[in-house]
């Protein structure tokens, strides 16, 4: 323990004047850039962070978290059929053993369905918990999910038009459920419910859009997912949780097995003065990576290119550089570049699932015969239209003439595309 202990020592003093001056002036600043980022609404403690109430009666949680019991329980093996089989083509064979998974989950999906018209989502976590809380719902939700996409679509081969639509709409208010939680993961798991939905409302576009009905029934399920992703709402508690494992550094027992693996700025973490310039430097950044974020929400574009610069300034300014990995600008900015969070991810995740909601009420509107195209969420411009396809540039920004083959970076199509009727 001593030898650790005089390591550490060792270590905080022989960084050098320069480091040394770092540390103790980012300390020294960490109360001031506490109350200028409280001032700026910031959550800097999760104690502060009280969820919406939502009433028992409002309250779409149990009856997930019920379903997810039973995905895990007396449906299991049905869930898992329909996992293994959720995606590419199927044998005539394998299609009888999914029809006959999906008719086993029915009782599974139809609570689910009942539980989306209800108006909150609360699981009741202990907000508290911060880096140790766990989503365990979102897995398997997205499991739910995917069997109620490809039950919708077998309705709508089977002509059933309106239970797939009830089913689209269920998914659509899942996913604003899930996104109405403020972390990042939320708002990806929204964004793979909002795609699910999509693919299912898309089909019912393409089959029976010209049913001015059908054509209502899907704004109404489109309404379902809610207003459009905010960076700000899914950041919230993310400076609270980082500023919360900064503290957690100075609880570890010293001379744990194993401790010789972990990172020396985490180590060096035990010593006060270093946790508090560590959290000093973070809520820096938390306030500027909110600064930078435009007024607009929907504004995923600007939001991605801002958050890019901003990251890029601090690895110029304050990153590693030599073959021993010192810090340009001092220690105190190690766990800025450590924990900051692969933002851009989110914001693409968040852009494609407004994409997808415009252009199903583009399809709409056109096959209405009303106005011009709604502005992408990828581009500086309208979403665009070929013949019976209307699309979205999508990740590359380039107009791929709506083509659904799957490009570079997160493997999305080169276009996200919705069909008209022939």
């Amino acid at each position: 323990m001593f030898a650790l202990g005089g390591l550490i020592l060792v270590l905080a003093v022989g960084v050098g004047s320069c480091a040394n001056s770092d540390l103790f002036r980012a300390s020294r600043g960490l109360d001031g850039q506490l109350r200028k980022a409280r001032a700026e609404g910031l959550i800097v403690d999760l104690r502060e962070y009280q969820p919406p109430k939502v009433a028992d009666s409002n309250n779409a949680g149990p009856a997930y978290r019920q379903a997810l019991q039973e995905v895990q329980g007396v449906r299991k093996e049905a869930f898992q059929t329909i996992q293994r089989l959720r995606k590419g083509s199927l044998s005539p064979e394998q299609e009888r053993e999914l029809r006959q998974a999906l008719t086993e989950v029915q009782p599974t999906l139809q609570a689910v369905v009942r539980a989306a018209a209800k108006p909150g989502l609360d699981f009741q976590r202990n907000w508290a918990d911060g880096m140790h809380l766990q989503f365990p719902e979102y897995g398997g939700l997205h499991l739910i999910g995917d069997a109620l996409r490809l039950d919708a679509l077998r309705r709508l081969r089977s002509n059933d038009v309106d239970g797939a639509l009830r089913e689209a709409s269920a998914l659509a208010a899942l996913g604003r459920h899930i996104g109405q939680e403020p972390v990042i993961m939320a708002a990806i798991v929204q964004g793979g419910t909002t795609d699910q939905a999509f693919e299912v409302l898309a089909e019912a576009i393409r089959i029976h859009g010209r049913d001015a009905k059908v054509r209502e029934q899907i704004r109404k399920a489109v309404a379902q997912m809610g207003p459009p992703p905010d960076p700000r709402h899914s950041a919230k508690l993310e400076l609270a949780w980082q500023l919360q494992a900064i503290d957690g550094m100075g609880s570890n027992s010293p001379g744990v097995i194993g401790e010789e693996s972990i990172p020396i700025e985490q180590r060096l973490g035990k010593l006060g003065i270093v946790r508090r310039a560590y959290k000093a430097r973070i809520v820096e950044y938390w306030r500027a990576f909110h600064a930078a974020l435009p007024k607009d929400p929907t504004h995923y574009l600007e939001a991605f290119r801002a958050v890019r610069e901003l990251d890029a300034e601090y690895d110029s300014a304050h990153g590693h550089e030599g073959h021993d990995h010192q810090q340009r600008s001092g220690l105190s900015y190690a766990m800025v570049l450590t924990m900051r969070p692969v933002f851009s991810g989110a914001t693409t995740v968040m852009a494609r699932a407004e994409a997808e909601k415009r252009l199903l009420l583009a399809g709409v509107d056109v096959l209405d015969g009303k106005g011009s195209l709604p502005a992408d969420p990828f581009s500086e411009g309208p979403l665009l239209r070929k013949g019976n396809l209307i699309y979205s540039v999508a990740e590359n920004q380039k107009d791929d003439g709506g083509s659904r083959e799957h490009g570079k970076g997160m493997g999305l199509p080169l276009d996200f595309v919705l069909a008209l009727p022939n």
